[in-house]
């Protein structure tokens, strides 16, 4: 896709960089480095091959490192190892919370699942709160959007833009797909 498939009129391009040996993110931002990075998680998936939950959070730090300096930050501060992260960073931050932590500068609550999909409250840095509905389930769900919020607001998007646009959202087939 990269190399191939980008045009001119493209204005993002959304890039996982997956990692599974030390010294692959850094690799991969040779390639293609970021202008906005966003860690979702530091879990047990690596492990195997990383040999510690300390190894797997520094690689994925290394993001942070590896874009464009100056660039924004979105981290998920439920992880205590990513929120450990803004450190690291040269640009802004935006912590992103589903738990409400005080801290986190866009947040979720009144999170309700319903025959419809998803409603939550979403509030930004600037005070200003919108009720998103999604089809998407499940908590996880609640904060790949509270962090897709994130790279919006990064970007100047205003929540209710946001708000709008995650409505059109459809789940992946046969991924906690909602059925009457």
């Amino acid at each position: 896709v990269v190399n191939e498939k980008l045009k001119p009129d493209h204005q993002v391009l959304v890039l996982e960089m997956g990692m599974r040996y030390r010294g692959d993110i850094e690799e991969l931002c040779r390639i293609a480095p970021p202008d906005i990075a966003v860690v979702t998680t530091v879990g047990l998936a690596h492990l195997e091959t990383m040999g510690s939950i300390e190894n797997i959070a520094r690689e994925k730090g290394d993001l942070l490192e590896h874009m464009r300096p100056g660039g924004p930050a979105v981290l998920n501060v439920d992880n205590e190892h990513v929120a450990a992260m803004a450190e690291r960073a040269t640009g802004d931050v935006w912590r992103v919370s589903v738990s409400g932590r005080a801290d986190a500068d866009i947040t979720a609550r009144d999170i309700r699942y319903d025959a419809r999909g998803t409603s939550f409250v979403v509030r930004d840095d600037t005070g200003a709160e919108a009720t998103f509905r999604t089809k998407l389930l499940g908590e996880h769900n609640v904060l790949n959007v509270l962090l897709a919020v994130g790279v919006g607001r990064a970007m100047g998007l205003r929540l209710r833009q946001m708000a709008h646009a995650v409505r059109r959202v459809e789940p992946v087939e046969h991924r906690l797909a909602l059925r009457q």
